[in-house]
């Protein structure tokens, strides 16, 4: 499984980075994750920050791609595609 962010949703609390800092970081002022796939570790801190999201801006999905994005400098994310 793979977590994602609607970032238009976003509003960027950060109350997910706290809880599940192993998937997700605040970039910019929104959500973003850093992790590709949630690993069996993570999956009950990602499952909370779901659960937890003021704005339910946060999601499991199966994507069957990801792809990394970002430019030089910047802190990358994935998003599903």
């Amino acid at each position: 499984m793979n977590a994602v962010v609607d970032t238009e949703r976003c509003t960027g609390c950060g109350q997910c980075e706290s809880l599940c800092p192993a998937v997700f970081a605040l970039y910019e002022g929104t959500a973003r994750v850093v992790s590709a796939w949630v690993r069996p570790e993570a999956a009950d801190p990602c499952a909370r920050a779901i659960r937890k999201c003021p704005a339910t801006a946060l999601s499991l999905g199966s994507a069957r791609a990801l792809m990394l994005v970002g430019t030089p400098g910047d802190k990358r994310h994935w998003i599903a595609l």
